[in-house]
């Protein structure tokens, strides 16, 4: 990706090297309805949004579940940002 990619915003500071797992969406603190891709903002939620067909369900997800990427994102920027994938059990990390 471009130096000059409209998705990145200094997400270095909080996903250089992150270690993320695919999950499926959930609230980070009761009352939240949903969350954003750190990079394309693409909805995360536990349903598809009547305004925004491309919501997300599942996706990727640091430790802290705070920060989620969505799959597109991921595989776009996961070289850049040096991104360790938990695998599945029995399974090699990425």
């Amino acid at each position: 990706m471009a130096d000059d990619d409209w998705r990145l915003q200094a997400q270095d500071r909080c996903l250089q090297g992150a270690h993320l797992r695919w999950e499926t969406w959930w609230p980070y603190v009761g009352g939240w309805d949903h969350d954003h891709c750190e990079f394309c903002w693409v909805h995360f939620c536990d349903h598809v949004f009547e305004d925004d067909p491309n919501s997300k369900l599942e996706g990727f997800v640091t430790d802290d579940n705070y920060h989620w990427i969505c799959r597109e994102c991921f595989e776009d920027f996961r070289g850049r940002f040096g991104f360790r994938v938990e695998a599945p059990e029995g399974q090699p990390r990425e």
